[in-house]
């Protein structure tokens, strides 16, 4: 007797985890990545401005960068553990700013190449943006418009501390032209870079959602198919998706199987008929059909 509700709570246990089936919804993928590519080029970037700085002498700015990549390389340990993406986009984007400010503070003298990098601000704000979605759940990323008004004061920010002297006081020596050749170089490398992550974020997740979205939805029990949360049957998904009509015919296993439930109603139906036996009528039905005119 306690068979029956074992039974029944495994098969209500099956249907709620049908019902629990993950949305479609790729967002924190795409976010994931994109803040595992955008931390990953910001350590490939620092390496060539760490270079330039130790050419320089600028003892400062080389730790400065050496901060810079331990708090990069923190975010990509938090993302690894599952921090909350929309945090963690909160968190690079204020470490870059900090980082650009801090370096344009650096010296004495206001260098006009330093301002420039803030564009990475908003430009990384956009790429994270890419594919916004209406679910609630979804990964809220930094607005690219608050954030290119971050970037446009803190630029202000930097132009006002060295017109006021609030520079850490660093000589400023005439930027040599290998120096603004790397600078320029890593700079154009941070921006398409950012912009080359997001296409591959992006046609990853498009792939991704197209073998999602071949994917039929089919009951276990009835074998319709759910089409758009509308759960219809097979036949009319197929006339309505693959433009074809079905034809219906029978395999040999049903036509086995219903030939011989037709023959166990037509011997019930003998027996209740005649008034015979049943076991009369099963040895005749053993014995197979009458012959006559119409059955040779």
């Amino acid at each position: 007797m306690a068979a029956a509700p074992v039974r029944g709570n495994i098969a209500l246990a099956a249907i709620d985890a049908l019902h629990r089936v993950p949305p479609t919804n790729r967002r924190p993928v795409f976010v994931a990545r994109l803040l595992v590519g955008a931390c990953l080029l910001a350590l490939a970037v620092s390496v060539p401005s760490l270079g330039v700085d130790v050419i320089g002498g600028s003892v400062l700015g080389s730790i400065l960068l050496g901060l810079f990549a331990l708090s990069i390389a923190a975010q990509l340990a938090m993302i690894r553990v599952g921090a909350p993406l929309g945090a963690l986009a909160w968190s690079l984007i204020t470490t870059v700013g900090i980082f650009l400010v801090a370096s344009s503070l650096t010296t004495r003298e206001l260098q006009a190449q330093q301002p420039y990098w803030l564009v990475l601000l908003p430009v990384t704000a956009f790429v994270l943006a890419g594919q916004e979605s209406d679910d609630s759940e979804a990964v809220r990323t930094p607005a690219p418009v608050a954030v290119t008004l971050l970037a446009i004061g803190l630029g202000i920010l930097v132009v006002f501390a060295h017109q006021v002297g609030l520079t850490f006081d660093e000589p400023s020596d005439p930027t040599p032209a290998w120096a603004l050749a790397v600078d320029f170089v890593t700079f154009m490398a941070a921006t398409s870079g950012l912009l080359i992550i997001h296409m591959a974020s992006a046609r990853q997740g498009q792939a991704e959602l197209s073998r999602l979205r071949r994917l039929l939805s089919v009951c276990a029990w009835c074998g319709q198919i759910c089409d758009a949360g509308d759960w219809i049957p097979l036949e009319q998904y197929v006339a309505t998706h693959e433009r074809s009509d079905l034809t219906h015919g029978i395999c040999p296993i049903c036509e086995a199987m219903v030939r011989d439930e037709w023959l166990t109603r037509d011997r019930a139906a003998r027996v209740g008929r005649e008034g015979s036996s049943p076991q009369s009528v099963a040895e005749s039905g053993e014995a197979g059909p009458r012959r006559g005119p119409g059955n040779p």
